[in-house]
This record gives structure tokens, C-alpha cells and sequence, in this order.
């Protein structure tokens, strides 16, 4: 703020704001919470991990959506794991879920096919040691 890189000053959590992303998480989009909480995505993630929350606790498995918001890859890269077979025996259909086993599987054996510099962080290391992905 001193130098003028930053327009506000940061603002506190409320105990309603918590409440808020703890009911959101896992329903709705990191970009989709923070534009309900007037934060930004950063900040929410930044929180999730603070309150030790995850984002992708899917207990359903994930949807295309999911993975590409978690793997930080688009749309047709997704459908491209998909139709080459890597996430398992899966048709692209609306509302297809994949398991957790699978996708752990996947980041597993497949790691040239994602960057780690747009995985959800928490989400991503919570699969590799076992503590949200299972």
C-alpha cells in the first residue's frame, strides 16, 4: 500500500464471510465465490487453506468443470484426457462424474499432461497425500 501497488487495505474475515465459503465450497466456483463475496480468487482460496478447506471435496466424484478449475487446463484439453482414455472408461456427457481414485490416478501417471503452476494448490497436494482426495 505504501508504494501504491495495492488501491485497499486488507480486510478481515467475518465469522459470516467463513460461513459463506464454507457452505459454498465444493458447489461452487473459487471465481464464482469470490465474485459473491466481493473478494478475490486469491483471497478465497488464500482463506480455504488458512481454515484447512478444500474446494474439491467432491464425495460424487468430479465433473469436466471440476478438473479443469483443479488442473487449471481448459475445456478441450479436458475432453482430450477423456477421449484418449486417461481418466478411465468415461463418455463426455453434461453432468458425468469421475471418481476420486481415478483422478489421482490420472495425476499420478500422467504428470506431462498438466502444469503445476495452475493446479489448485491445496486441492492438488491434498490428493497426492491422501488428505481431501480420498
Amino acid at each position: 500500500m505504501r508504494l501504491g501497488l495495492q488501491r485497499y487495505g486488507r480486510r478481515r474475515w467475518t465469522a459470516n464471510e467463513d460461513a459463506a465459503l464454507q457452505a459454498m465450497l465444493a458447489r461452487t466456483s473459487t471465481k464464482g465465490i469470490a465474485r459473491k463475496l466481493g473478494r478475490t480468487v486469491l483471497a478465497v482460496q488464500s482463506r480455504a487453506e488458512q481454515l484447512r478447506m478444500s474446494s474439491r471435496v467432491m464425495k460424487g466424484g468430479y465433473g469436466l468443470a471440476d478438473l479443469q478449475d483443479a488442473l487449471g487446463a481448459s475445456r478441450e484439453r479436458v475432453h482430450g484426457w477423456v477421449r484418449r482414455g486417461l481418466l478411465g472408461d468415461v463418455a463426455v456427457h453434461e453432468g458425468m462424474r469421475i471418481s476420486p481414485a481415478t483422478v489421482e490416478r490420472f495425476i499420478r501417471r500422467y504428470t506431462d499432461e498438466y502444469d503445476l503452476r495452475r493446479v489448485d494448490q491445496m486441492w492438488f497436494k491434498g490428493m497426492i497425500f491422501g488428505r481431501y482426495g480420498r
